[in-house]
């Protein structure tokens, strides 16, 4: 068995623990990400900074195998698979 190592920042790290610890919700909204991710901060980050962060998430994941843990719905949030 090959084990595949995956590194990534502090932020992204944030980003999925909250999307693992919160994978019985059927939806989780940016908002509640952002604000899981950075806090307080989180009024002052823009949509952008949000974006290239799941964006590079989920370009990890996909490194390792894991494609579509989540999807973005337009006007909704993100859900979980």
């Amino acid at each position: 068995m090959i084990k595949k190592v995956l590194k990534v920042t502090l932020m992204r790290a944030r980003c999925l623990s909250y999307l693992f610890e919160n994978a019985y919700k059927k939806l989780i909204t940016r908002e509640m990400i952002s604000h899981a991710v950075w806090g307080e901060r989180s009024q002052f980050v823009s949509d952008a900074n949000l974006t290239q962060l799941l964006y590079l998430l989920r370009r990890d994941l996909q490194q390792i195998g894991l494609f579509e843990l989540f999807v973005t719905l337009p006007q909704a949030g993100d859900k979980n698979r």
